[in-house]
């Protein structure tokens, strides 16, 4: 922040000095831009706007005329900078695109790109656009300031040598099925002639209200210019009103480190997982995760996973299974209002049973997944997601004779309104169907929640 108000500052001192466009070696479209925006009365209108620090009205005034005046230089200029001003970065982007189009030689606009690149972590290309200025012999002021902020930039390049990010949250919500149970209240049982078996309570859908709470804290160590140390963990626990038979706990870690070389990057990870099912260890994961990413561009990469793991769980270990999953996945940022981030994948794997004698537990499965995080404004996100993966058993169910064959599906969608300082509040709504051939294995689930967060 400090080094955007510093651009600020001397531009807010520059601007309308026509003397800064004859030294700097301006074209006539930028040298003129200040007399042409005194003959438009809405542009000059902007103008005062700025200049007295009412950048969002500022930007209510010219955002409406983008369709029709988008292009002409003037009016790129002051709607990129009202929108950058009033926390329009994206559109800021676009808007100075433009003007730097139409003339790459206008020094005004190529500074408040470099801002801009600023307020979107991009220091990478700020640091472009301000190594262009320093090459057009700019007047002192900004040339001072180029120095200043090139050589900040240097200090957040160091300090990013090693970071650590976390968060908590807490909040409260509904499920109801929270033990996953098929909707029926009994059930023909195959191996006993069909006989119809009612399920106890136990087996049947318990629904109830909930607390929970999570937390998670990650950190790097880069390790000269492309090796980088990663680490993560996450905690989180959900305790039931109704039903404290089902409440639970499970703690995620994650350890390793990546290699980059240009625009590919090869990470390995060590994974650990404990399931806590009312007090007691239900299942342990552990494995590891081999990743290939490449990216096109700073908004759009690719990637590639293998991923092996070993399932065990300790009160029944006929469910033990070795599991190693194929994956693939893409990501990118549109070049639209908002900058809405999303993604899509693709897995496949198969899932070993470690014991011979119930190979039924083991499965081959394939599916796919995306989702969509899309900024609204600057204090509101919409998140959505959706996954799909069918499972086909590796052997007949004894008490059910018949292969088992799956088809689950989930869906999601959230709001994030951050608050300031950290904290924000999420809504989220999530459905789970699972269609089955084994009856006991049919369900359908709705979990809504509110939680607080936290983030560091």
């Amino acid at each position: 922040m400090h080094l955007v108000r510093l651009i600020q500052h001397v531009m807010v001192g520059v601007r309308r000095r026509w003397w800064w466009a004859m030294i700097w070696g301006l074209s006539a479209a930028g040298f003129c831009m200040d007399v042409y925006a005194d003959q438009d009365p809405v542009l000059n209108k902007a103008d005062q706007l700025l200049l007295g620090h009412q950048a969002k009205a500022a930007y209510e005034v010219l955002q409406p005329l983008e369709d029709e005046r988008a292009g002409q230089l003037d009016y790129d200029y002051l709607l990129g900078l009202a929108a950058l001003e009033s926390g329009h970065s994206s559109e800021a982007a676009f808007a100075f695109e433009r003007c730097l189009a139409e003339d790459p030689r206008n020094g005004p606009c190529r500074v408040q790109m470099a801002r801009t690149h600023l307020a979107l972590g991009e220091k990478g290309s700020a640091r472009h656009e301000l190594m262009i200025i320093r090459q057009s012999a700019p007047p002192p002021a900004v040339a001072q300031m180029v120095t200043t902020y090139l050589g900040d930039l240097d200090t957040v390049q160091k300090q990013h040598q090693r970071g650590v990010e976390g968060y908590v949250a807490m909040g409260s919500g509904y499920d109801t099925n929270a033990n996953l149970a098929t909707h029926d209240t009994q059930i023909a049982i195959p191996l006993f002639d069909n006989t119809l078996l009612p399920l106890s309570s136990a087996g049947q859908r318990q629904e109830s209200g909930f607390v929970q709470s999570m937390a998670g804290i990650s950190g790097h160590y880069r390790w000269g210019p492309a090796w980088t140390w990663l680490a993560d963990a996450d905690v989180a626990d959900r305790d039931y009103l109704k039903h404290s038979t089902l409440n639970y706990r499970y703690d995620d870690m994650n350890l390793g480190g990546a290699y980059q070389h240009g625009v590919s990057q090869f990470s390995l990870k060590m994974q650990r997982q404990d399931y806590d099912l009312n007090n007691q260890i239900f299942r342990t994961l552990q494995g590891s995760m081999a990743q290939y990413q490449y990216s096109f561009s700073d908004t759009n990469e690719a990637s590639a996973y293998l991923q092996e793991s070993i399932l065990h769980y300790p009160t029944d270990s006929s469910f033990n299974v070795d599991r190693r999953t194929l994956g693939a996945a893409w990501s990118a940022v549109a070049s639209i209002p908002g900058a809405p981030v999303f993604f899509v994948g693709a897995d496949a794997g198969h899932e070993y049973a470690s014991s011979g004698g119930n190979s039924y537990n083991g499965d081959q499965f394939w599916g796919g997944r995306m989702g969509l995080t899309w900024f609204l404004s600057d204090v509101l996100a919409i998140t959505s997601s959706y996954v799909a993966e069918h499972r086909h058993y590796d052997a007949q169910n004894p008490v059910f004779m018949t292969t088992r064959q799956d088809l689950q599906w989930d869906a999601s969608f959230g709001v994030i309104y951050n608050l300031g300082h950290g904290f924000s509040v999420r809504p989220t709504y999530a459905y789970t169907n699972n269609s089955s051939n084994v009856v006991i294995n049919r369900y359908s689930r709705a979990v809504s929640s509110l939680d607080l967060r936290y983030d560091m």
